[in-house]
């Protein structure tokens, strides 16, 4: 949650459980009903003098939240994803800053992206692991690649 003392309000970055913590009774109520059932929303609420809360709800890009990125990913990555979610929010429950999580979501999300071609994927993680154990790769000079795909001509 960020506060904004400025505006009087609050904006909010998660789900409906964490909707729960953050709201009175009737926002709580109003938001919880209109979320989606499998994404996270950005929320900014406001108190005014006379107490009446103003929200507004923006839902985040398709694919962006903790269960459809965990959804895409290959099994095999899951567990990484798993635990570093779990110390990212744990991390902001002390800071009461989402930036690092977001941030990592965002992160997570590029490596569900690579994971819709699980088998090029996987090449990409092996011929990482050889990069980093100090190894070699077959590579292929760009002048070759480009005239086997028909892009002769064509400057990078």
């Amino acid at each position: 949650m960020i506060r904004k003392p400025e505006l009087g309000g609050t904006q909010f970055l998660g789900d409906k459980e964490g909707v729960a913590g953050c709201f009175s009774r009737r926002v709580r109520t109003a938001l919880c009903s209109a979320l989606p059932a499998d994404g996270w929303v950005k929320v900014a609420a406001m108190s005014t003098a006379a107490g009446t809360d103003h929200v507004s709800a923006q839902r985040l890009p398709p694919g962006s939240s903790p269960q459809a990125i965990r959804a895409a990913l290959l099994p095999e990555e899951v567990g990484n994803f798993d635990r570093e979610y779990r110390r990212e929010m744990a991390a902001a429950i002390e800071t009461l800053d989402l930036t690092p999580v977001i941030e990592m979501l965002a992160r997570w999300q590029l490596v569900a992206r690579s994971s819709q071609d699980p088998q090029a994927h996987r090449r990409m993680l092996a011929h990482a692991a050889i990069l980093n154990a100090g190894g070699d790769i077959p590579r292929t000079p760009w002048q070759e690649t480009k005239a086997r795909l028909g892009l002769v001509g064509v400057h990078r």
